[in-house]
């Protein structure tokens, strides 16, 4: 048994969240649920230089 299940024993509840972005509780571990499947929003970071205040 890793660390893992031996740490989820300890535990009533579970808090899943589900690859369709549900949530839901479940009285045992879930350990196959995939990741939620949604796009990815790129960001574009913009840095101000040194000095300057922008108002």
């Amino acid at each position: 048994m890793s660390h893992d299940g031996g740490l989820a024993k300890s535990f009533d509840s579970f808090l899943v969240f589900g690859s369709d972005g549900r949530v839901f509780e479940s009285t045992e571990p879930v350990w196959d649920e995939s990741r939620v499947t949604r796009t990815r929003r790129r960001f574009r970071v913009v840095r101000t230089p040194p000095g300057r205040v922008d108002a």
